[in-house]
């Protein structure tokens, strides 16, 4: 049933108020007498002459003030009138402005019902209010994953307008992005040409708690659209979180990664839920081919477990793992994909300052043992003046060992090297001068070198003192593998000379530095900075057995294993769903032609061409919409096609389920928009399809208290002035 009143009680009560003034006057008219009075006579006479006009402004009077009394109780009682009933008061153009989550937290299920299904339904009860309401009235859709290409904009609403809305609302599905709310409201402005429609934004979200946090931004945006004219309403299509886990990382962990060597890996699962999550099965595969899987047996809420695993692939080249879980209420964030780039083996330069190449020797034999135990390492032994003309970007790591000095070039080579994240090792010796790495090498913090050198000096043998000789951090990666071990090795482990560093040196916050093994004595052994985006381990002592007898025992092979490990660079193509694919080639070398391959996720297949420019060829694709593996396929001008895989994946935290409540939304924010639930929205709706009087009626009773005073003033008997008159 269609409702007229805000207050519809209030209504009746002020229905029979209106006629209160004419009881009023019926029980005046009960008081008087007729009483006889001859002075009376001439008076009754000239009356007679004037009773209809008496009478008349009598009843007008009668009647303003019934309209008056019927004025205040519409106004208290609130009535709501059709645009399309009163054109006068309504019928200004409504421009409907719906902005609709669809990022993949909206997939959301529970039972066969998603969040955004809770969604397009608040869309179609707006519409179909617009619809109703008959007056002008227009409506735009817009997604969150395309702020910029509506689905509908600015659409006139008609009577075929319900079913051309229900058609776009079955082709929106959730997308695998995590859009937010700012980018949508930012793209307001393009749709808000005409300041003289009445503009309504319609925010329809889930409201998740990562996105709303900190909400500054969406603040000044939404008070901006106020500021605006715009009315705003923030409405949300979730009442309850459940349960998720979400793949938030697959990446190989520290060690060779090369063909025919096998590679660790490590799965990290979060669960996002509220309670324990028990049994959870990761299934596992390389190249899309099923391997044995992982189980975490429990994972406590908010909390995230790693698991590590094994691959191995036998041919060089590009290949890719895959994780999944089971199905849970968003499925988005269940996969994850990551593509190892395995060469067939990797190379690493040694520069040994010893024409003799005493320290590289030992240094390539702990890398690369045998050729029967593949370490997936290639050593090059060269002099240090090799760092003066040779390209080192190729190279997983750099080791420079009993160097006495260094061309200016050769270190420039060398800090643009590591600061674009490579990894160095320096090894010292005899040919080491102090000096000259104090001033080209450290330069006050500046450079390469963790700390400044003083001289070497002998460690003085204690055989009483049973302590050994290094003390490692075990919490290193280079020293982890004998954090769980007996280290027997490393008690036999003896140093009898070593560079010292000033006493009074220290690490500060603006020039960190990590020990990463001291002597027995406390002095720094083994030192670690950040250099750029790489790093630089410094042993302060000898490879070759002179200032110890490490080469000679078993922890040193294990040691430069995992040294290496952790100096090698990964350099992870992986994207994130929504960024585009951008591949640039030489132009005289490949065909302008191109295809890109989804291997996972929905196959997909399309040829492109590359766009020519300054020599270069580029291909691009934008429509990275679906998380998998992409693989650019080139043809070259010689050789066998080539291919260039990507892993692209979601954003896990976008499986983040915690939301906010109106209430806390609303506290959250100082913008005067409404905030509600999807249920409050059929009487935002009724209300917004109508027109309010109030107003009107205000002006009106102001009207009609005036002409009430008028009126009674020309009605009622005033004696003339006695002012002048003598006695």
């Amino acid at each position: 049933m269609e409702q007229f009143f805000i207050h519809p009680g209030l209504a009746s009560l002020g229905a029979l108020l209106v006629g209160v003034p004419v009881l009023i006057h019926l029980i005046n008219l009960m008081r008087h007498r007729r009483v006889e009075w001859a002075a009376m006579e001439f008076l009754l006479a000239a009356y007679k002459k004037s009773r209809t006009w008496v009478i008349l402004k009598q009843l007008l009077l009668l009647l303003l003030r019934m309209l008056a009394v019927a004025a205040v109780a519409l106004i208290v009682a609130q009535p709501l009138l059709q645009a399309d009933r009163w054109f006068l008061l309504g019928g200004q153009t409504t421009h409907h402005i719906v902005l609709l989550d669809d990022s993949f937290s909206t997939s959301d299920r529970h039972g066969d019902r998603q969040a955004m299904d809770l969604g397009k339904d608040v869309v179609l009860r707006l519409a179909r209010r617009a619809v109703e309401a008959r007056s002008p009235q227009k409506f735009t859709l817009v997604r969150f994953s395309r702020p910029r290409q509506p689905e509908l904009n600015a659409a006139l609403v008609d009577s075929q307008f319900e079913a051309r809305l229900v058609s776009e609302l079955n082709r929106i599905t959730p997308s695998q992005t995590d859009a937010g709310p700012l980018a949508a409201l930012q793209g307001l402005d393009q749709l808000l040409d005409d300041s003289s429609e009445k503009r309504v934004v319609y925010l329809v979200s889930d409201f998740r708690q990562r996105q709303w946090q900190e909400p500054k931004a969406l603040d000044r945006r939404l008070q901006q659209l106020r500021d605006q004219g715009l009315e705003v309403h923030l409405i949300q299509c979730v009442d309850q979180q459940h349960e998720n886990l979400a793949i938030v990382r697959l990446e190989p962990a520290s060690g060779i990664r090369a063909a025919g060597v096998p590679v660790t890996m490590e799965v990290t699962v979060h669960n996002y839920g509220t309670s324990v999550a028990r049994e959870v099965a990761v299934t596992l595969r390389e190249d899309g081919k099923e391997r044995p899987g992982v189980v975490i047996r429990s994972i406590g809420p908010g909390q995230a477990e790693t698991r590590r695993f094994t691959v191995q692939f036998a041919t060089a080249g590009q290949h890719f793992v895959t994780a999944q879980l089971a199905t849970d209420a968003v499925e988005a964030d269940n996969v994850r994909y990551c593509v190892l780039d395995l060469p067939v083996s990797v190379p690493v330069l040694i520069c040994d300052g010893d024409p003799a190449a005493t320290d590289g020797r030992f240094l390539s034999l702990a890398l690369a043992p045998s050729n029967r135990v593949r370490s997936g390492i290639s050593p090059r032994v060269e002099l240090p003046r090799f760092l003066n003309n040779h390209p080192l970007e190729n190279f997983q790591g750099i080791y420079l060992t009993n160097f006495s000095t260094l061309d200016q070039v050769a270190i420039e080579n060398l800090e643009r090297y590591v600061r674009g994240g490579g990894g160095l090792a320096v090894f010292m010796g005899e040919e080491v001068r102090a000096q000259f790495v104090n001033e080209h090498l450290y330069r006050d913090g500046q450079g390469l070198f963790p700390v400044p050198l003083v001289t070497p000096v002998d460690l003085i043998p204690d055989p009483l003192n049973e302590k050994p000789d290094v003390e490692p951090d075990t919490s290193h990666p280079v020293f982890r593998i004998f954090e769980y071990l007996r280290n027997d090795f490393l008690k036999a482990l003896r140093v009898y000379r070593y560079f010292a560093v000033p006493q009074d040196w220290q690490a500060t916050s603006e020039h960190p530095v990590r020990v990463v093994a001291r002597l027995r004595n406390g002095a720094p052994l083994v030192l670690e900075h950040r250099f750029g985006r790489g790093r630089v381990i410094v042993f302060l002592t000898s490879v070759a057995p002179v200032w110890n007898n490490w080469v000679g025992n078993p922890s040193f092979l294990v040691s430069m294993q995992e040294l290496q490990s952790y100096l090698a660079r990964w350099s992870d193509p992986g994207l994130q769903v929504g960024q585009p694919l951008v591949l640039r080639v030489p132009a005289a070398q490949y065909a302008a032609q191109a295809t890109l391959r989804r291997l996972e996720n929905q196959p997909l297949s399309v040829p492109l061409q590359g766009v020519l420019k300054d020599e270069t060829l580029t291909f691009r694709w934008d429509d990275t919409s679906l998380a998998g593996v992409y693989r650019w396929e080139l043809q070259p001008a010689q050789g066998e096609p080539e291919h260039h895989a990507y892993a692209v994946n979601v954003n896990p935290e976008e499986g983040d389920l915690a939301y906010f409540s109106p209430d806390q939304l609303d506290s959250r924010l100082e913008a005067d928009v409404r905030i509600m639930n999807a249920a409050a929205v059929s009487d935002l709706a009724s209300n917004q399809a109508r027109s309010s009087v109030s107003e009107y009626l205000l002006y009106a009773l102001i009207v009609l208290l005036l002409g009430e005073q008028l009126l009674a003033y020309s009605a009622s008997y005033h004696p003339p002035s006695l002012k002048g008159v003598r006695a």
